[in-house]
């Protein structure tokens, strides 16, 4: 018997840019197992302009981040809108992705929810820039909702153990409705053996869109560092402008390149292709894309060891964490490492592709989702 699955967000989970592609990705991935899967969005609030505008003045006046997308007013009409939707279309599933707000005040819906999320309100809290000095009542608001979505859920999906560990910790989530599920690449390489390394020119790649976030100074300063020891060192920089122009050799910045237009998607896929590296030395971070697209072209990562990207990076297996208050040269010093064992270089880029292949696609995502909503469908 089909199952019918509505995909409950106010995004559009058609559009490819949508959540960094994630929406979209699952939605296909829903698609692909054979449900029959109903768009609720895109939905549009006009509210949500209304809550911004107070967003911008607690800024300005109060020195104070207001999250109007975290507002309970707004939760409460998303959950009128919704909850009219779902009465029009009888689901035997709902699959909240991202989507806390929209369901918290869902009221009188029998249907069982599967509620995904890439971490918890309390994880963000103080971590996050845009979760960082916000008023008080704002993030109890957020809790509230964050408490009442994992309360009304049946199921629950993070892609990271440290998301999946806060669920249960700090909502009292239950055990046996946790899933941990990561998410896939969104882009995939025809490979047919690992990558070997060229030591006469190491090629590092950063993908990321917050210059200071992403730790793209301390990748800078692994280059110049390598290039000080003698090596051709190299660095490119996608998603992001430095905040002053930056001209110095081996520091190549190609700002934003959008996988929805093929030429950009292209030279993307190329610059992966291309690399030996990939080197992230993000700030914060939920799961981290990138990562596993880098792991998709056989590319060894050289991460943080902070919120998910433990789940993603194993030590010394598929690449390196390194600890927050690692500069350029700890990063150097392990590249110089690899590049005088080329066959532990070889070995880094089998298993980053093996990792792809095994756990972060999204046909491994789609496999393991069809047990939960059956689960939770009851069929």
């Amino acid at each position: 018997m089909s199952i019918k699955i509505a995909y409950l967000t106010h995004q559009d989970p058609k559009d490819k840019k949508s959540w960094s592609g994630i929406h979209y990705n699952m939605y296909q991935g829903l698609k692909k197992q054979g449900f029959e899967v109903v768009a609720l969005g895109p939905v549009h609030l006009n509210m949500t302009w209304f809550l911004r505008i107070f967003g911008l003045i607690s800024r300005v006046f109060l020195r104070k981040r207001y999250l109007p997308e975290h507002s309970l007013i707004l939760s409460k009409k998303y959950g009128q809108v919704f909850g009219k939707s779902l009465k029009t279309i009888q689901p035997d599933v709902i699959f909240a992705a991202n989507a806390s707000t929209e369901i918290a005040f869902l009221d009188d819906i029998k249907i069982p929810i599967i509620y995904l999320s890439g971490g918890t309100v309390t994880l963000l809290e103080d971590y996050y820039e845009s979760f960082s000095n916000v008023l008080l009542f704002s993030i109890k608001n957020a809790n509230c909702i964050e408490q009442a979505a994992i309360e009304k859920s049946s199921a629950l999906i993070y892609p990271t153990f440290w998301a999946a560990n806060s669920a249960k910790k700090d909502y009292g989530a239950k055990k046996g409705k946790v899933h941990v599920i990561p998410y896939g690449a969104n882009v995939d390489f025809e490979i047919s053996e690992p990558k070997r390394l060229d030591s006469k020119e190491i090629r590092l790649l950063l993908v990321g869109i917050r210059w200071e976030g992403k730790g793209v100074p301390i990748a800078i300063e692994a280059v110049r560092e390598l290039r000080k020891r003698g090596y051709n060192a190299t660095i490119d920089i996608c998603g992001c402008q430095p905040p002053e122009p930056v001209q110095e050799d081996g520091i190549h910045i190609h700002g934003f390149l959008d996988k929805r237009k093929p030429e950009e998607a292209q030279k993307l896929k190329w610059l992966y292709s291309k690399a030996s590296f990939f080197i992230l030395p993000t700030r914060y971070e939920n799961f981290g894309v990138s990562f596993v697209e880098a792991f998709a072209a056989g590319l060894p990562c050289l991460g943080t060891n902070t919120g998910g990207v433990s789940t993603i990076i194993e030590q010394g297996k598929n690449g390196y964490l390194f600890e927050l208050s690692d500069s350029g040269e700890n990063y150097a010093d392990r590249i110089e490492r690899i590049i005088h064992d080329p066959g532990h270089y070889q070995e880094l880029s089998l298993n980053a592709r093996q990792s792809y292949e095994e756990k972060f696609n999204w046909q491994v995502w789609g496999n393991e989702i069809k047990k939960v909503v059956q689960e939770v469908a009851g069929k």
